[in-house]
């Protein structure tokens, strides 16, 4: 038996109304019902998926009862009318306890149904007291909702179905090993050394996806922590063999997570980056900082990725007060003949020495880039020009030949 629905109180403001929501507080309001719901067919339950009332009643999203005890299994195999002007004149509607415990007066119910022909339920509204001006046209008018219901039900799904198979997909890589690694060499310009290594992750070609996309893709359907840390873990396993930093790149969300926090202290911390990438917006930077406190405490650096590029890069910089100044390729390439991007670049180097931080420079990729590089005094660089993102085995092979 479905749970009573009370007669109720003159109806509140609703805020943040989904677009189905919206339709049903149209339907309900134009038909001038007491409430209106949208149920779904699932096995032998019927599910409240949206509700619209002038107040208070007692159902909400989620409830279930048996679907051969209600009206919308009747309406739609056509043991009652789509509309019941008296539910206690109609002997099959009087026949149902549901009609007394839930105080039916006047029902109209239409079926909600998809593009290829599935019902997916109903769409209801109800009266407590008899209506008998209730007519066809009125149920008419409820068809016409329930059709742009139905649409909308459809794109959900559809959309739904689509995170479900990118979970699926990124579930898949993770299992079979994760993305693969690659790393691309920071060098130490005046000493003429390896700095440090820069984990990049590659994705499997065919994937139709490029790294950025597959990030991406994996925030939308919040597994970014997921696949990070996967390649994070797959990242460290150098490190006994690097004569150097590696820095890894995680996400301000993933940071925050527990399995994070847990796989980052147990590294030494002394020998490795965290450089901050741009997947998603940092919500609150004082629960970023939080984060990291205590493992900056222990030694771990923040690098922030972009700087010249735009505003979030220098936010980031100001609000977690970096230890490595990332400048972007947009800043470096033509640096030789532009005075304009020179003074920006000696701006964030004066910025950096002056906070104790340091700067590198990206997507070096000329002789001359680096020439003008040296001159403003940038120390370490990182691009095409000194090393293109490879497997360890050949980076270590150069480095250690």
């Amino acid at each position: 038996m479905a749970p009573p629905i009370e007669p109720s109180t003159p109806s509140q403001a609703r805020h943040n109304l989904t677009s189905i929501d919206a339709l049903l507080e149209v339907a309900r309001l134009q038909l001038g019902m007491d409430v209106a719901f949208i149920a779904e067919f699932s096995g032998d339950q019927r599910v409240m998926r949206h509700i619209s009332s002038n107040g208070p009643v007692g159902i909400a999203p989620g409830d279930s009862d048996p679907l051969a005890d209600s009206y919308c299994q009747r309406i739609v195999d056509g043991r009652l009318p789509r509309v019941i002007p008296d539910a206690t004149a109609n002997p099959v509607s009087a026949a149902l306890a549901v009609t007394a415990a839930a105080h039916i007066g006047a029902y109209i119910g239409v079926p909600v149904v998809f593009r290829d022909g599935q019902v997916y339920g109903t769409l209801c509204s109800l009266q407590f007291e008899p209506e008998p001006t209730l007519t066809s046209r009125d149920a008419s008018v409820l068809s016409v909702i329930a059709k742009a219901v139905s649409e909308l039900l459809e794109d959900e799904r559809a959309s739904r179905d689509e995170r479900d198979a990118i979970r699926s997909r990124i579930s898949t890589l993770i299992t079979e090993g994760g993305p693969t690694l690659v790393y691309q060499p920071i060098v130490d310009t005046h000493k003429h050394r390896l700095a440090g290594v820069e984990a990049l992750s590659r994705f499997p070609v065919g994937s139709g996806l490029s790294t950025q996309a597959w990030y991406v893709a994996a925030a939308e359907v919040d597994a970014e922590p997921a696949l990070e840390l996967s390649a994070a873990r797959a990242a460290v396993g150098v490190l006994d063999e690097l004569d150097g930093y590696l820095s890894i790149n995680l996400s301000a969300r993933t940071i925050c997570t527990p399995a994070a926090q847990h796989f980052l202290a147990g590294l030494p911390l002394n020998r490795v980056v965290v450089e901050l990438t741009e997947h998603v917006h940092i919500p609150d930077y004082d629960v970023l900082a939080a984060a990291l406190r205590p493992l900056r405490a222990g030694g771990l650096r923040l690098a922030v990725d972009d700087a010249g590029a735009g505003f979030a890069s220098l936010q980031h910089i100001l609000r977690l007060s970096a230890d490595i100044i990332k400048l972007d390729r947009s800043l470096i390439s033509g640096v030789q003949d532009d005075p304009a991007r020179q003074a920006l670049v000696r701006a964030l180097l004066r910025f950096a020495t002056d906070t104790g931080a340091v700067v590198v420079a990206e997507g070096v990729e000329t002789e001359a880039e680096l020439a003008a590089l040296g001159q403003l005094q940038i120390r370490y660089v990182q691009g095409y020009l000194l090393g293109r993102p490879v497997p360890w085995a050949h980076l270590r092979q150069r480095v250690f030949a």
